[in-house]
């Protein structure tokens, strides 16, 4: 998944936000980081919705979202096939206010100059991604506990679809960008 969907840059205070190494060079690079919390200046407790929960394979990285706003769709660029190890990944999207981490210390991979990428740092499940601006959370649809309410609607990055791949539902197909995503 490229770029995320552009909106409004949200009041927020990063808690315990610890960079604890830097290494590599451009355009790659990695770093390890722990979020612990995210605060909201305006007080919001993220209560009014039903919240969803999700985390990686041992357990130790969870968050919380607000699926109200989320975007959900398949991407299939060659990025994510190499995070994921599968030929297509879904995600749900969602701006950056409606994303919590609530325990647990993620890795950060910036896979391009438009993504980073986060994985546990304990047993390496891929989980969620970012872009370099902070406005948008594409979250790993297989990390979500139950995902059964996100339901996809659309295929991005068509054109690095692996060939044996076929894709055998009617949703709208896009050979880069998904539109919410330019």
């Amino acid at each position: 998944r490229a770029a995320g969907r552009r909106a409004p840059r949200p009041r927020l205070l990063w808690a315990g936000y610890t960079t604890l190494s830097l290494g590599g060079g451009p355009p790659s690079r990695t770093m390890t980081i722990k979020l612990e919390s995210l605060l909201r200046s305006s007080g919001d407790d993220m209560t009014s919705t039903k919240q969803l929960t999700g985390r990686c394979m041992c357990g130790a990285l969870r968050y919380r979202f607000d699926p109200s706003e989320a975007v959900v769709d398949y991407c299939h660029c060659k990025s994510c096939q190499r995070w994921s190890g599968a030929p297509v990944t879904a995600w749900a999207q969602v701006p950056l206010a409606q994303f919590e981490i609530v325990s647990g210390a993620a890795k950060a991979f910036q896979s391009s100059p438009r993504g980073i990428r986060h994985f546990c740092a304990d047993c390496g499940s891929p989980v969620f991604m970012t872009e370099p601006g902070g406005t948008t959370v594409g979250i790993m649809l297989g990390s979500v506990d139950d995902p059964s309410s996100l339901i996809p609607t659309g295929h991005g990055w068509t054109s690095d679809q692996i060939s044996w791949f076929k894709i055998d539902d009617h949703l709208p197909h896009w050979p880069e960008d998904a539109p919410h995503d330019r």
